[in-house]
This record gives structure tokens, C-alpha cells and sequence, in this order.
């Protein structure tokens, strides 16, 4: 990660200020440069252009409340994407761990019982309660867990009329695609989909957010060398061997 200097963020904001630019210049290493940032972009969200404000202009004082008001309630910071195509910009806001009520199971030691995966899947099937259960310890339940998850997506498709992303039907499989780091556009193919920023959004990113799977270089997310791999929880629902 390159460290930024006061030279090269004036070039980043040369023309003005947008999301973009901000997105692309804390992808470096602003840490020297941080309160002149910061001031800057007051500084140039408070010019107006043609009498009055634009949004992408208000957006950026905005983007600074939003992370101090984060900062203080003690939230982890945003994590700002950018597709490759420079068209989609998206904000993680991640919740205060300490917030988190998920529902409560019987443990032993940790040691998750059928009974307990029978009480976290009892209602739905989505990629909350799954994480939630693989905070755990399911190496006595990776089978039924495995079996558990394909009966509850199929049910899913069938049964509900809201649309279900690919890489929940085909989980099971798709984690076992991932036992190897693979490019986004070997994910998309193997779920049959076209390498498009709305299948990625859709299909790859929850799964991200959910701690499933993660970027093999997480500090330069619009990397063309970006590949993506299983987590830590991710590798608990590979079929034991």
C-alpha cells in the first residue's frame, strides 16, 4: 500500500471532488495525510457550483458525519467498493459487534449438537443464521449441516416467491469450488453467470459481508490480479475428508 502525500492528493481532487476519487485514493495509505483530507473535503464540499450545491458535492461532508458518527458509537469503519468498470459504488456499514443478538443454542464446550442446527435452521435458511452457527465449532455436524443447507435452499426456491441468488442454491458446491482461490469471473462462470457488476453485487458480495469468503488482497479490491478464497468459517463446511 503506497503512503499518499499532500502533492498527490491536491492531483486526486485537481477537478473537484466525487465519490470516485475519494473511493480511490483511501484504497492508499492516507494516515499523514488524513486531517488535510478531511479539510479538503469540506473545503471543496462547501463550493458552490452554478448557485447551488450538487449532490455528489454535499455527499462527500456526508461521507465524513457517517464515519465519525460510526467512530464514536463504536462501529468498525466502512468499507468502501468500486467496480472495475468504475460504475457502481458501494459503503459496508458494519455493525458494533457488541450490538449482535443472534439466536442462543445449547452448547457443550462450544461443540455444536444436531439438535443445535436443528433449532438455527428451524425457521429460515439465509446466510445470517449460517453464520451465526459456524461461529462454532460443527466438526462432529459438517455432513448434516452440508445436508441441512441443500434441503433448505431447495426449500427455498420452491416455496418462496422472493428471488434467491445462485450462490445460495449451489453453496455447498460453490464452497467446494472455493478450496482453491479462484477470480471473480470463475466464481460467475461456474454459477452460470455473465462476469457483470450486478452478478458480483448479487452473488459474491453477500457472501463477503457474511465472512464466507474474502479478497486474497483486501486493501486493493479492484484489483485485476483479485482473486477470492474461503475464510476460516468458509473452510468449516468443506466435506471432511
Amino acid at each position: 500500500m503506497s503512503k499518499s502525500s499532500v502533492e498527490e492528493v491536491n492531483l486526486f481532487f485537481l477537478e473537484g471532488i466525487d465519490i470516485q476519487s475519494l473511493s480511490s485514493l483511501i484504497d492508499n495509505d492516507i494516515s499523514d495525510v488524513k486531517d488535510y483530507i478531511r479539510a479538503l473535503l469540506v473545503s471543496k464540499t462547501g463550493t458552490k457550483s452554478s448557485g447551488k450545491r450538487t449532490k455528489s458535492r454535499i455527499s462527500g461532508t456526508k461521507t465524513l458525519a457517517l464515519i465519525d458518527m460510526m467512530a464514536i458509537n463504536g462501529n468498525p469503519e466502512p468499507v468502501f467498493y468500486t467496480d472495475e468498470e468504475n460504475i457502481l459504488f458501494l459503503v459496508t456499514l458494519q455493525c458494533n459487534k457488541d450490538w449482535l443478538v443472534t439466536k442462543s443454542v445449547t452448547k457443550s464446550e462450544n461443540k455444536l449438537t444436531r439438535e443445535d442446527i436443528d433449532l438455527l435452521f428451524s425457521e429460515s435458511f439465509d446466510l445470517q443464521e449460517l453464520s451465526s452457527s459456524l461461529d462454532n465449532d460443527i466438526s462432529d455436524m459438517i455432513g448434516y449441516v452440508r445436508e441441512k443447507i441443500v434441503t433448505k435452499s431447495t426449500e427455498k426456491v420452491t416455496k418462496s416467491a422472493k428471488k434467491v441468488t445462485k450462490s445460495l442454491t449451489k453453496l455447498i458446491e460453490l464452497v467446494d469450488f472455493l478450496k482453491d482461490e479462484k477470480f471473480r469471473h470463475e466464481i460467475l462462470s461456474f454459477l452460470g453467470l455473465d462476469n457483470q457488476t450486478k452478478n458480483f453485487t448479487t452473488n459474491i458480495k453477500p457472501l463477503i459481508d457474511h465472512g464466507i469468503i474474502e479478497m486474497e488482497i483486501p486493501d486493493k479490491p479492484n484489483s485485476r490480479l483479485q482473486k477470492y478464497r474461503l475464510t476460516a468459517k468458509g473452510q468449516k463446511l468443506l466435506k471432511s475428508e
